[in-house]
């Protein structure tokens, strides 16, 4: 087996074991990528667009996870410092106190 082909199957195997991680918690991958992107980004908050270009999901995907979660009251909006056309996504800081968003081993999430 040739070191490229031992690169694929550990890249599968790790592959695989992030999508059972993510199924454990009861999310589906497009949602686990808006939660794990606005936990990572840097102020805790993103653009829509900025999740769309890192997870190579369409516009409308995000659109409708992002409003899921804003109805949960999970998310919060605001406007965009740099471009007032894009809206910044953020954590409901009040909400994660209430152990609302289903990180850091809130059973919340998919429920």
């Amino acid at each position: 087996m040739s070191n490229f082909e031992k690169l694929g199957k550990q890249i599968s195997e790790v592959d695989a074991t992030i999508e059972a991680w993510i199924a454990k918690l009861g999310l589906g991958y497009n949602h686990f990528a808006v939660l794990y992107s606005l936990v990572a980004a840097e102020n805790g908050q993103c653009t829509q667009k900025q999740i769309c270009d890192e997870w190579l999901l369409p516009k409308q995907t995000v659109f409708n996870v992002c409003k899921e979660y804003k109805e949960k009251g999970w998310i919060e909006f605001s406007e965009s410092a740099v471009d007032k056309r894009e809206k910044n996504d953020a954590f409901n800081r009040r909400r994660q106190g209430e152990g609302g968003t289903g990180l850091a081993g809130d059973t919340a999430v998919g429920g």
